[in-house]
C-alpha cells in the first residue's frame, strides 16, 4: 500500500468518526429536548389537575375537623350538665337520708345509735342505700 492510500484510509476513518459523532450529538440533543418537553408537560399536569383535587380534599378535611371540634364542645357541655345534675341528685339524696335518720331517731319503735342511725337486730348500723 502506498502512502497516499493509507492517508485516504485514515482520512476516511476520521471523516466517518466525525459523522458518527455529529449524528450521535444530534440524536442526544433531540432526546434531551424530548425529555425537557415531557418534564414540562408533567409539571403542567401537576400544577393543574391534582391541585384542584388537593384543595377540595383539604377543605373536606378542614370541615370534618370543625365538625369534630363542635361535637366535642357539645359533648363537654352535656358532660358538665350531667355532672351538675348528678350533684343535685346527691344533694337531694343526702337531704332524704338525713330526714329519714331524724325520723328514725324520733320513732320510739326504731332502735338507733347515738347519732340517730337505724340499727339491725345485732346492733349494727343499717345501710339505708335506697338508690
Amino acid at each position: 500500500m502506498s502512502t497516499t492510500t493509507i492517508v485516504w484510509i485514515v482520512l476516511a476513518i476520521v471523516v466517518i468518526a466525525i459523522v458518527v459523532a455529529v449524528v450521535g450529538r444530534a440524536s442526544r440533543g433531540r432526546r434531551e429536548e424530548s425529555h425537557r418537553a415531557e418534564a414540562q408537560q408533567l409539571r403542567e399536569e401537576a400544577a393543574s389537575g391534582p391541585d384542584l383535587e388537593l384543595r377540595r380534599r383539604q377543605a373536606e378535611a378542614d370541615q370534618a375537623e370543625a365538625k369534630a371540634m363542635q361535637a366535642k364542645a357539645e359533648a363537654d357541655k352535656y358532660q358538665a350538665e350531667a355532672e351538675r345534675r348528678r350533684q343535685g341528685a346527691a344533694g337531694i339524696r343526702e337531704e332524704r337520708d338525713e330526714t329519714l335518720r331524724r325520723a328514725d331517731a324520733r320513732d320510739p319503735d326504731v332502735e338507733t345509735d347515738d347519732d340517730g342511725y337505724r340499727l339491725d337486730e345485732n346492733g349494727q348500723r343499717v345501710d339505708r342505700n335506697l338508690d
